[in-house]
């Protein structure tokens, strides 16, 4: 149904890169990229798609502009594109931190999303969250949404949650890895040679998420289903439940959530 929509990528970077490559895979054809970086274009030189450095000369005749750039330079962005006839076109950005309304000040009523991807998106097992502006029609909806589950998974939300889904989804694999490192740090704490640490870390927290994932049970009944009365793991959960664990975690998505806000 989209596969043959003009698609415009402004900022080529990882997240933009992995877009690419997703949508590419998933038969969209139409795919123009602008960044400037000249290393960015030769990573992309073997990919179909058309790639130029420029903004400023570049006539936007396409359905929907992706903005992937860094909030340092979206103003400049903004003002270059402000300057084309946008009457037909999704807005559909994925700038950390920047509000609907800020593309709507600069751009005026027009189709606006707004997006919270996540790294994962680059292997293809992303989790991002949308919002959109009453200006986006259902076919813009659902354009945005095909764009994204070329990358994982794709939930619509009120704009009003977009700071506490990045303190969730957004900065989530972060914890994910840190929460690794700390197994593998115990593990050869106790012993154990550092390669083989990793792969049971990372192999337990991967099966864990995908049994999750396909298990109708809910999480306190897997997590039941492993806790043997007086057992091994008893003790551990008794030591994180002592330590506070679920209190650290709720202060830990506080703070990052307070963070977004403040970066609004």
């Amino acid at each position: 149904m989209f596969k043959n929509k003009k698609i415009l990528l402004i900022g080529a970077g990882n997240m933009g890169q992995s877009l690419i490559r997703g949508w590419l895979k998933h038969g969209y054809k139409n795919i123009l990229a602008i960044d400037p970086n000249l290393e960015v274009k030769k990573t992309l030189s073997n990919l179909e798609i058309s790639f130029h450095e420029d903004i400023e000369h570049f006539h936007f005749d396409v359905d929907v502009i992706v903005i992937a750039v860094k909030p340092q330079v979206l103003d400049e962005v903004l003002h270059q594109i402000s300057m084309q006839d946008l009457s037909k076109t999704a807005i559909l950005s994925i700038v950390a931190g920047k509000k609907i309304k800020v593309y709507q000040e600069a751009l005026g009523d027009v189709s606006i999303v707004r997006s919270m991807p996540n790294t994962p998106s680059s292997i293809g097992n992303g989790m991002t969250a949308l919002c959109a502006s009453s200006q986006t029609s259902e076919e813009q909806v659902l354009l945005s949404q095909s764009l994204f589950e070329s990358v994982g998974k794709v939930a619509w939300v009120d704009e009003s949650m977009m700071d506490i889904v990045t303190a969730i989804s957004g900065s989530g694999p972060a914890y994910v890895f840190y929460f690794i490192e700390c197994l593998i740090s115990s593990a050869v704490k106790a012993g154990m040679k550092e390669d083989l640490a990793r792969e049971l870390a990372i192999m337990t927290v991967y099966g864990s998420a995908n049994y999750a994932l396909e298990s109708e049970k809910n999480l306190q009944e897997l997590r039941e289903r492993v806790t043997s009365p007086g057992g091994t793991t008893e003790a551990a959960l008794e030591v994180l439940t002592n330590g506070d664990f679920k209190d650290c975690i709720d202060l830990a998505i506080n703070q990052a959530k307070k963070r977004s806000e403040e970066l609004n």
